[in-house]
């Protein structure tokens, strides 16, 4: 029987059995393991984790960590920190992974542990960008509003505090000659 994508797949769905099936497939086969597939582990909310550690051991170089996938993680309400946070251990490149707004908006969504995504995008470092959209969203997590709102005025605080200080050294340096300077010397 020849292994294909659709055969891998069929075993990242099924509930309660996939992760030794995976296992299986996998210790016998040289299949590529294709976007699609590391989407729909990451958005497995009963075993995601459990079959992206065993698609993280098995094929971690091969793991490409788009947006998309992070969308999924983040937007998985049983898994999505667990997974993430697999993600951006065994992937060694945290920093790299970049939150795009839609994943953002799936964490604001995310009724059940939204605010521990937010966190975990706050505290590891992930590029995240917080927009006024953001605040708009975070008011609509009606489990833990307050807390979603505070994550996001305190990254917002830091970045600001961030930006002042990069004026102040600015200041600091000296007058910089400027093309202005050239054409009014003399």
């Amino acid at each position: 029987m020849e292994i294909t994508e659709n055969v891998i797949w069929v075993a990242v769905i099924f509930k309660g059995g996939g992760v030794p099936a995976l296992k299986i497939l996998l210790d016998h086969t040289d299949i590529k393991i294709t976007q699609s597939i590391v989407e729909t582990v990451a958005g497995n909310w009963e075993d995601g984790e459990a079959l992206m550690q065993v698609l993280l051991d098995q094929h971690g170089a091969e793991i490409e960590i788009t947006e998309e996938v992070v969308k999924e993680a983040m937007s998985n309400w049983h898994s999505g920190e667990e997974i993430l946070n697999l993600l951006v251990d065994r992937s060694g490149r945290g920093a790299e992974i970049k939150i795009p707004e839609e994943a953002l908006r799936g964490t604001l969504y995310n009724s059940r542990n939204g605010s521990r995504l937010m966190r975990l995008l706050l505290n590891r470092g992930l590029e995240t960008k917080i927009t006024d959209k953001a605040y708009e969203m975070a008011a609509y997590d009606w489990r833990d509003q307050d807390e979603m709102i505070q994550l996001l005025r305190n990254r917002r605080a830091a970045d600001l505090r961030a930006a002042n200080l990069h004026a102040a050294d600015l200041r600091a340096a000296g007058p910089r000659k400027g093309w202005l300077s050239y054409v009014f010397s003399s």
